[in-house]
């Protein structure tokens, strides 16, 4: 698992009243978006990474995940009554291939009922925010850039369309970095 020097701490916040927030644009090349009828979750950046050495059949390594995302102290002033931090992950069909799951940096979350929140993640409590004053500013800064094109669908597929083959597929295009277009002769400026 990787961590910085301090215990790894964390704070969920109720965003600041303002327009919803384009989950993909917000998303950018580097996160990820999961979206349900009930649920928007996008992650960014990452906190920690918890691997499964020997996937999810061996109990030690998915005991040791678990342990590890209770150590994380969470300061829920969304609603204290869930859970701590979320960890993100795509997990192979083979349960006994290996996997990781990360924590990310940043998660902005949006119910249904519209409420909308942000949990962030570090590793020193002083870089944890004091409250959610500007946490959306920020968010639709990060946004304005606009979605990244390889994670948006032209058309939502069925559920029956919907395959794991095309959701891992998604997930590698949202979480890879960008690749820098190769270009065969100097580009012109005007």
């Amino acid at each position: 698992m990787t961590s910085g020097t301090g215990a790894t701490v964390a704070v969920r916040l109720p965003l600041d009243p303002g327009p919803r927030l384009d989950p993909y644009a917000l998303a950018g090349p580097t996160g990820i978006v999961f979206q349900s009828s009930d649920r928007v979750l996008v992650g960014l950046g990452g906190a920690l990474t918890l691997p499964l050495p020997h996937g999810l059949e061996a109990s030690a390594d998915v005991a040791r995940v678990t342990r590890a995302l209770a150590s994380v102290g969470c300061d829920d002033r969304f609603d204290p009554t869930t859970s701590g931090v979320l960890a993100f992950g795509a997990l192979p069909f083979d349960r006994s291939e290996p996997a990781a799951l990360v924590v990310p940096r940043i998660v902005y979350g949006a119910e249904a009922s519209g409420q909308e929140w942000v949990t962030v993640v570090a590793h020193d409590r002083s870089d944890l925010p004091d409250g959610s004053a500007g946490l959306r500013s920020w968010l639709a800064r990060r946004s304005a850039a606009g979605p990244n094109a390889a994670c948006r669908l032209a058309a939502r597929p069925s559920r029956a369309a919907w395959s794991a083959a095309s959701f891992r597929s998604t997930i590698r295009s949202c979480s890879a970095p960008a690749r820098p277009a190769r270009r065969s002769r100097p580009a012109i400026r005007w």
